[in-house]
């Protein structure tokens, strides 16, 4: 085959180092931290103390399949016959709204994956690769897709028996581990995305007629014209059924509309869809931030996770998300009180930075707290700190707490939550897959600045000849009465009014081509550099636009 990942298949075999596939992108060079020893953990997280019967049930079915063993001894048992080191890590529970519940071990905290030197990254497709690839290249006729979901993929690939102990956790007072990769290694995931990137390549040979084809960790989407793809579906399936892989049928669609990670796709009418059932979760994790502006870190960054996972392909809704970036890094100060016969020897926890590198004694000042203000008085520097006005009161401190987990929504962020709110409310977001189609009109626009007037004009011409042309004048006035701050050297702002007639032609395009879906090629042929890094990113026209434009169209 010619295949980069020559030694794929030895590897697996031997399960010893992983050495890198030349496949996929390495990683950048960088200092190796010391990794910490390997440690035992005899309490799970909170998820599987709290479903205690659920946790049972799913360990039992895994030693059921052979995936898991029970191990009869103690800890010091499993280390007599695993030398090359145990590791037991915390069990949790994933319990998802559109999946069943399943194990996963935090393997972090025990030391084996801190210990798993992966020198490669690996890259999963979008629904915007999809779009990308859509339609296929030199074929209009309608086309559909396949999708297969290989089962419990991580755990097709088998751990050697002397690295098993580091694959362990603790269940009702007995030790398990696992024989096959689990859910929550780090060496599980670059296994199977080395195997199933290389049943993809396979699969692009097998197939060979024109087709796209994606895999997003276990889930496969196979897209060609529908007058073949049944025939092309049967091949790939009895191929893989060849080669033992094991399928979720129950999963498997052959359709015009398929669903893959999320997304409805339709590849009759070319259009992608949200799913309800992550709309709704969209819309629950809103309500809950909406219901009061104090929440916690971990919520911001749930709702903020799936909100970027979602706007990938609707670019011009992610780039409102900087409002929630900027609360989830505002951590809350907290005021510490310190006794001021003590003062010096808490000046001398203190870095340049003004951050505690060691706690105080005597107090709770988390490490890495920075010190904002010492009795009401702002501080910036060890010097301003020594120079504080104090008395023999008590030394309130305020410190921000950068190990907090408390958080506050600005007005700022609750107003984008609610625009996403109404976003998603009244209907599903969808967009299409078919690439836009390009204007076959002409069109520019200029402008001028003298004094305390500026102009601006340009032209449209259409396909059929018709022309539209504009040409405006305003003076400072005008735009001061808008409260927008301008010079009374207008030229003194010519970027700004050369970026605003661009806007304006773009307004009249939409005007008199409303509802229309087409690509706009901006030439570089403007003489102001300024307006050209102005237009790069396209904004809906604003107040100013709306007000002083309304009169002309």
């Amino acid at each position: 085959m010619n295949d980069p990942d020559v030694h794929l298949f030895q590897e697996l075999i031997a399960g010893d180092d992983i050495r890198p596939s030349h496949v996929f992108a390495p990683k950048p060079d960088k200092e190796d931290a010391a990794a910490p020893d390997l440690s035992v953990h005899l309490t799970n997280w909170k998820s599987a103390e709290d479903h205690p019967e659920v946790t049972q049930q799913l360990v039992e079915e895994e030693i059921s399949k052979g995936w898991l063993i029970c191990f009869d001894g103690s800890v010091e048992d499993t280390k007599q016959r695993w030398p090359h080191g145990v590791a037991i890590g915390k069990l949790g529970v994933a319990i998802s709204d559109s999946r069943p519940p399943r194990l996963v071990v935090d393997y972090t905290v025990c030391g084996t994956n801190p210990n798993c030197n992966i020198q490669e990254h690996q890259h999963l497709p979008s629904a915007k690769e999809v779009q990308r690839c859509y339609p296929l290249r030199e074929h209009s006729e309608e086309r559909g897709a396949l999708g297969l979901d290989a089962k419990s993929a991580h755990k097709l690939c088998v751990i050697k028996e002397e690295h098993r102990g580091l694959v362990g956790f603790s269940l009702n007072n007995k030790l398990y581990f696992y024989r096959v990769c689990p859910f929550g290694a780090k060496f599980s995931a670059f296994w199977w995305g080395r195997l199933g990137a290389f049943w993809t390549r396979l699969l692009h040979l097998v197939i060979y007629v024109a087709h796209s084809l994606f895999l997003f960790v276990d889930d496969w989407l196979l897209i060609q014209r529908m007058d073949i793809l049944p025939v092309t579906a049967t091949l790939v399936t009895l191929f893989i059924q060849a080669f033992r892989l094991p399928i979720s049928w129950r999963k498997a669609e052959l359709d015009r509309e398929v669903s893959w990670i999320g997304w409805n796709l339709n590849f009759s009418t070319g259009i992608i869809r949200l799913q309800l059932a992550k709309r709704d979760k969209l819309l629950k994790l809103i309500a809950e931030l909406l219901q009061r502006t104090k929440t916690s870190k971990k919520q911001i960054e749930k709702f903020v996770g799936l909100l970027l996972w979602v706007t990938q392909i609707f670019p011009v809704m992610r780039a409102f998300v900087h409002h929630l970036y900027a609360d989830l890094y505002n951590a809350p100060a907290t005021l510490f009180s310190v006794d001021p016969g003590y003062w010096l020897t808490r000046i001398a926890c203190l870095s340049d930075s003004l951050q505690f590198t060691i706690r105080p004694v005597g107090t709770t000042i988390p490490i890495g707290g920075k010190l904002l203000s010492v009795r009401h008085q702002p501080v910036q520097s060890l010097e301003d700190v020594r120079n504080c006005r104090l008395s023999d009161k008590r030394i309130w401190l305020r410190i921000l707490d950068p190990t907090s987990n408390k958080r506050s929504l600005s007005s700022s962020s609750q107003r984008i939550l609610r625009m996403y709110q109404e976003w998603l409310k009244h209907s599903t977001p969808f967009v299409s897959m078919n690439p836009k189609l390009p204007w076959a009109g002409e069109a520019a626009a200029d402008a001028c600045a003298h004094g305390n007037s500026c102009q601006v004009g340009g032209f449209l011409r259409f396909s059929n000849g018709e022309m539209r042309w504009f040409s405006e004048q305003w003076t400072s006035a005008d735009f001061l009465a808008l409260d927008i701050p301008v010079h009374s050297d207008m030229q003194k702002d010519i970027s700004s009014y050369e970026t605003f007639a661009q806007f304006c032609l773009l307004y009249s395009v939409c005007y008199f081509l409303p509802g229309q879906r087409f690509s706009i090629t901006l030439q570089s042929l403007s003489d102001n550099t300024a307006a050209e890094a102005n237009s790069i990113f396209y904004l809906p026209p604003n107040l100013l636009c709306a007000t002083l434009w309304k009169d002309y169209v």
